[in-house]
């Protein structure tokens, strides 16, 4: 065999193994692109039944496999909603992280804030709002409710016009008084054991938590009493005086 018929048979050979490679590279990409279609159908049936612990494992599936799709914000968002829809609080903020550090700026920003400080009130106890907030030996980590409070924040400060704006208001001024009675136990815990200074702190941290006048006057009373019982009566006439003017407003 000459030369010439040589190379002819070799380009011959690459030329199909070419072709090969872009029929296989075809329908592999089809094969994506039908996955992608099926487990979306998979997903939208399970959300529209309720579904949602048996929704998480195709939705995860879109997001790890499907991030340059030009529905992956939609998938991390639709996520987010179930893991809290169906328990996973913690999963639930974790990918409400991820939808706020990937898409700051998109549409939805304001759900995913909303859904995330729901899911921090769930994750702190299902009785965050009971009436024992604090006891001796209290080992109740109120850390969630303070982030879900953040979490609030960063909504109504930065988007007033969201349709979530009145309900996180209403959430957020909750959690606070919450933490305002919290605060104000352990200030009492203190002060029954002499730490004065102590309980102070914590009184100052109920007063800011809260915004009822009951609450904030039972707080410059406790105070007051602690200042007279560390000799400090300057500063005791100091807390009435300003319980005073809070009390005429």
């Amino acid at each position: 065999m000459g030369m010439k018929k040589v190379i002819n048979v070799v380009l011959a050979a690459i030329a199909l193994t070419g072709c090969q490679q872009v029929s296989k590279n075809q329908i592999n990409e089809q094969a994506y692109a039908e996955n992608e279609v099926n487990l979306r159908t998979q997903v939208s049936k399970k959300l529209k039944s309720g579904a949602y612990a048996q929704s998480l494992e195709p939705l995860r599936t879109l997001v790890s496999d499907y991030p340059s799709s030009s529905q992956a914000r939609v998938y991390l968002m639709e996520l987010v909603h179930a893991e809290w829809q169906a328990g996973e609080y913690n999963a639930a903020v974790d990918t409400a992280d991820q939808y706020l550090n990937l898409y700051p700026y998109e549409k939805n920003t304001d759900y995913i804030l909303y859904i995330k400080a729901h899911a921090l009130m769930s994750k702190s106890s299902p009785g965050w709002l009971s009436q024992k907030v604090y006891s001796k030996g209290d080992s109740t980590d109120i850390s969630p409710l303070q982030k879900a409070s953040q979490t609030l924040s960063q909504l109504t400060e930065n988007q007033p016009s969201s349709p979530y704006f009145k309900q996180s208001l209403a959430m957020q001024s909750k959690i606070n008084q919450h933490l305002s009675d919290h605060y104000y136990q352990i200030a009492v815990y203190y002060r029954s054991t002499g730490a004065y200074t102590a309980s102070q702190e914590r009184l100052k941290q109920s007063i800011a938590h809260t915004e009822q006048q009951e609450s904030k006057q039972k707080a410059y009373h406790l105070m007051k009493k602690n200042y007279q019982s560390m000799g400090l009566k300057q500063d005791a006439n100091a807390i009435k005086t300003i319980a005073s003017v809070g009390q005429a407003q």
